[in-house]
């Protein structure tokens, strides 16, 4: 953590965060992506509801692989506070055209996370 404390600040959230985009998921035959554990998940789940609102804005992301891993995450943390940003998120992915792959993925990625909180997708 950056200033000695327990508290994770800003900066590491967006640190943890950028480094999902590194990340190189497996595929399956279909050619959606499985999103597994990474030292950054455990990391940023870890952290818990801490971490929810810096997770939440990197839904938004321009890389396609930090917004699944994102919401992957917020699904993993549990806090419902995240639904309405997942639903939001979802509907902007589910209305984007001309779809393309990674659409469809982080709309897999959303849908699981919000399965996870016992909301329906």
């Amino acid at each position: 953590m950056s200033s000695g404390t327990d508290m994770p600040s800003a900066e590491d959230f967006e640190r943890l965060i950028g480094a999902l985009g590194a990340i190189d998921p497996p595929f399956s035959s279909l050619g959606t992506p499985f999103l597994v554990d990474t030292r950054e998940t455990a990391a940023l789940v870890q952290h818990g509801s801490l971490a929810v609102t810096a997770l939440e804005a990197a839904l938004s992301s321009a890389n396609p692989t930090i917004a699944m891993y994102a919401a992957y995450c917020l699904g993993l943390i549990g806090d419902a506070r995240a639904v309405p940003t997942l639903r939001e998120a979802l509907r902007r992915h589910r209305d984007n055209q001309p779809k393309t792959s990674s659409d469809f993925a982080i709309e897999s990625a959303i849908a699981g996370a919000l399965n996870r909180l016992g909301e329906q997708a």
